[in-house]
């Protein structure tokens, strides 16, 4: 039986932010250290095990997980989203050697950010849109407790709360995109693979696409979406 290398990937360093709360404080630097180590080693076995000149979706692991949507728990990688992974692992990793000094004084920040790195990892991975949809959403939490609890400036409780308000007015758009792009096809669908090998009727592209843009303008953020940019960099920690 196969290694769920993606599976892997994703949960480890949420177990590692539960494994935080059973260790003292002067070993929480060191074992989300090891965590973030963990999974940049399993981030690129990816790239080693990848196969350019196999199938275009890779290490490919799928369950049912709600029937009556034709949601599934799926996972998988090509060409490009290989590459994010190790990449994402490794911003993580140096941001925990940057503030190694800072969380000396304050572990508990360590829960939510290394929480936040499996969500993250996840958006790499998802090939289900709902599931793509959850793990976006799922990076919200961490953040807003990283932000409520250590930002730098004052009010940071009202910035976070403001930040996460707009995330998930962001999200809404969003979906209704995947749930018209999943209506338009003849067997409503979720599933990117199965998405990707139809073509997307023309009345639909242009609500899809304006939906999209709205919806990631808002996340990513795009001018003039970005306005809750400003104060949430200013509030965040570690300046």
């Amino acid at each position: 039986m196969s290694v769920p290398l993606l599976s892997c990937l994703v949960f480890l360093p949420l177990a590692g932010a539960v494994l935080l709360w059973l260790l003292p404080a002067r070993a929480a630097r060191h074992a989300t250290a090891l965590t973030m180590l963990a999974t940049l080693a399993a981030a690129c076995a990816l790239i080693v095990a990848f196969d350019p000149a196999g199938p275009r979706f890779q290490f490919v692991e799928r369950s049912l997980w709600i029937a009556s949507l034709d949601v599934h728990y799926l996972l998988g990688v090509d060409g490009l989203s290989v590459l994010f992974p190790p990449a994402t692992a490794l911003l993580f990793l140096g941001a925990v050697v940057a503030s190694w000094n800072l969380v000396r004084r304050a572990t508990s920040a360590l829960q939510p950010a290394t929480g936040a790195a499996g969500p993250t990892l996840g958006i790499f991975c998802a090939l289900d849109l709902v599931l793509f949809f959850l793990f976006w959403e799922l990076t919200l939490v961490p953040l807003y407790f990283l932000l409520a609890r250590w930002g730098t400036s004052a009010g940071t409780a009202r910035v976070a709360a403001r930040y996460f308000l707009i995330m998930l007015a962001g999200g809404v758009p969003l979906l209704l995109a995947f749930a018209l792009l999943a209506a338009s096809q003849p067997v409503p669908t979720f599933d990117f693979l199965a998405l990707s090998g139809v073509p997307l009727p023309r009345s639909a592209q242009y609500a899809f696409l304006l939906l999209c843009l709205v919806g990631f303008g808002i996340k990513v953020p795009l001018v003039p979406l970005h306005t809750w940019l400003p104060q949430f960099s200013l509030a965040a920690p570690g300046r």
